[in-house]
């Protein structure tokens, strides 16, 4: 991450790279991404929370509306991932 930017690499290949836009006067957290990276310009949609030294995020899919809750159920598109903070 590097100011409102973010490149999550994995086994060498670029999963994301993303201009993040957040707006914390909602709760949860509304987070948007901004595609920089390979492929169309597209904007996902999601919501952001701390939970003690983790962050948890849910996704839309691109294109399609923000989430209102964490719920990722089969087939609505979203994506749930947390993260703990090192150390």
């Amino acid at each position: 991450m590097t100011g409102n930017e973010t490149k999550v690499v994995f086994g060498g290949q670029t999963m994301v790279h993303a201009r993040i836009c957040l707006d914390e006067s909602t709760t949860p957290v509304a987070i948007d991404h901004l595609n920089v990276g390979r492929g169309r310009k597209t904007i996902t949609r999601g919501i952001f929370e701390w939970l003690g030294d983790q962050a948890r995020f849910c996704m839309a899919a691109p294109g399609k509306a923000r989430p209102s809750d964490f719920s990722c159920d089969a087939g609505s598109g979203r994506t749930l991932r947390q993260w703990k903070r090192k150390g």
